[in-house]
């Protein structure tokens, strides 16, 4: 096997995205972590010599949230696709907006059960199958060695050691429309990775003067280079001593129980998102397949990256499906400060969110609950409400 050309597989690539893109650092490395899980697919695993009675492969499945535009979502993961479809035998699903499409998909057209998909808008590739869709992705998501399903116009087939791995985009609002427990049963919300960014981390539309185009594409060849190793490797990742212990020592002090409800789905499962996580690391830096010390402490900052903004990504889901829009209501007039907003106004600024009728209910809702008050025909936010916002930020905002 030919010698790695990067030292660092991620470090090169956050080299190559940062300084062409305004978005966030988070959604870059990410992306990254994508492409190695993706290049990895089934062929690496920790074994059962270690875990007993499963076995983890890196399979990951990644989700970009934030609102529509703002923090570049899906023309992060657009740099995912530049690498990952020039990786010989490396399969990318097409348009898939069905489980049934997605089993035909894996079955037809990868040679391996493997499949990388990147999806722009999260809803495309549940909404239609919806509960068959969830059972399938969290089926392949924990290692099931065949899965049988209907194709479409072929009847029943099976897909042998079925590989997913999924990268895609979607809002707050949407989230908390729609996955709920009926929506999403069986955990399937703790087996993603949702990361939350709600801006881009600057604004830039023109980079001809700052970057020399000659170097990036040289960059890329290095980092394709690399990734094509990647996928080249096989068989069981080994810890060190150290390692072991270090994990070992984690796991005996991790305590998913002091979670918060929605969180606490992904800290029960949060050790084998670690290990799928300590597999990427060691494969981003060599071919050695073996997890050392540094490989667990970069899992877990990568790791504590997304736990940082989790809540805000869960903020809309329960019952209450107006919470995001009740806490836009108290931002606006947290901005208009002691000149308030009328009414009619407030409905104005309101009118996608429902029915006046609908707006009228948040805003007596808010009221009843002391966080905001009216007088002369004024509303106003309360200090009762400004501690409210403080809180849900010191959550996780920005």
């Amino acid at each position: 096997m030919s010698k790695r050309q990067c030292d660092s597989f991620l470090s090169t690539f956050m080299e190559w995205v940062v300084p062409r893109t305004e978005a966030r650092e988070s959604f870059i490395l990410y992306t990254g972590i994508f492409c190695i899980a993706a290049a990895l697919r089934r062929q690496v695993s920790i074994s059962k010599d270690y875990l007993g009675g499963w076995t983890c492969h890196p399979s990951m499945y990644i989700l970009f949230v934030g609102p529509p535009g703002a923090p570049r979502k899906t023309s992060t993961m657009k740099f995912a696709k530049i690498l990952l479809d020039r990786v010989q035998d490396l399969y990318g699903g097409g348009s898939i907006l069905t489980q049934a499409a997605l089993m035909q998909e894996m079955s037809e057209g990868s040679l391996d059960g493997s499949i990388y998909l990147t999806v722009g808008e999260f809803s495309d590739l549940v909404m239609k199958s919806k509960s068959d869709m969830y059972e399938f992705l969290t089926s392949a998501f924990d290692g099931a060695k065949e899965i049988r399903a209907k194709t479409i116009g072929r009847g029943e087939e099976s897909v042998q050691n079925p590989c997913i791995n999924l990268l895609a985009a979607s809002t707050p609002r949407w989230l908390g429309a729609n996955l709920t427990e009926e929506q999403i049963g069986g955990g399937f919300s703790s087996r993603i990775l949702f990361l939350f960014e709600d801006s881009a981390r600057r604004k830039k539309l023109f980079y001809d003067s700052e970057i020399n185009q000659e170097e990036f594409n040289v960059m890329e060849e290095l980092l394709l280079h690399d990734l094509k190793l990647i996928a080249k490797l096989e068989g069981n990742f080994k810890f060190t001593t150290v390692s072991k212990k270090l994990v070992t020592d984690w796991y005996s002090k991790h305590d998913p129980s002091q979670a918060t409800i929605h969180v606490r789905g992904y800290s029960e499962r949060k050790a084998t998102h670690l290990l799928k996580m300590m597999m990427i690391c060691s494969a981003s830096r060599s071919d050695d397949m073996t997890i050392g010390k540094e490989d667990f402490y970069q899992a877990l900052k990568f790791l504590g990256i997304i736990e940082k903004k989790l809540p805000l990504v869960f903020a809309g889901i329960g019952k209450n499906i107006y919470k995001l829009d009740q806490e836009e209501i108290l931002k606006m007039l947290l901005v208009a400060d002691k000149r308030g907003m009328k009414t009619s106004i407030l409905i104005k600024e309101l009118l996608s969110v429902g029915t006046e009728s609908q707006i009228l209910e948040l805003v007596s809702t808010l009221a009843s609950a002391g966080l905001m008050s009216m007088k002369d025909s004024i509303w106003k936010i309360t200090q009762e409400g400004k501690d409210y916002l403080t809180r849900f930020d010191d959550e996780g905002g920005n």
